[in-house]
């Protein structure tokens, strides 16, 4: 994992939080991801975090905890591999690959034992140690596409 940082006068964000700080939460983000742990995987995030993902939608906190559970249910063996990871300010940037195997409903889909490799990238901003806003780009058309291959 390469990381890169901007240099700051006194190594701090605006929030008194140094940028590996951040780096760090967005690694337990994703470890909790990795290990199913819904309950902790939520935590990171603000109770009125701002969330939009490339379908255009924008759940809510308690909106992440329930498409969580679904995502573990349809993919449990999916997993986030950790490409690079660039910080800035306020703000870190994982690029990661999704990897996992279609084992349960999906979008209302019945399963399908295909596995799927899609690259995503996730954008958190930090506030007083918690994910304010979070953007995540990635092609699902390509999961899909994975999904429905003969």
């Amino acid at each position: 994992m390469g990381s890169y940082r901007s240099t700051k006068k006194n190594g701090k964000s605006d929030e008194g939080l140094t940028e590996s700080e951040n780096e760090k939460i967005a690694l337990k983000i994703i470890d909790a991801y990795n290990s199913q742990n819904v309950d902790a995987y939520v935590d990171y995030f603000s109770d009125n975090v701002d969330v939009w993902w490339p379908d255009g939608a924008t759940p809510d906190k308690e909106e992440l905890r329930t498409e969580f559970a679904e995502i573990i249910v349809a993919f449990p063996d999916r997993r986030f591999d950790l490409v690079r990871m660039v910080s800035t300010d306020k703000t870190v940037i994982a690029e990661c690959v999704v990897k996992g195997t279609n084992r349960g409903e999906l979008f209302g889909m019945p399963p399908t034992n295909k596995t799927i490799e899609m690259p995503m990238v996730h954008i958190y901003d930090f506030e007083a140690g918690k994910v304010k806003r979070w953007r995540t780009y990635a092609n699902f058309q390509t999961m899909m596409q994975q999904l429905s291959s003969e």
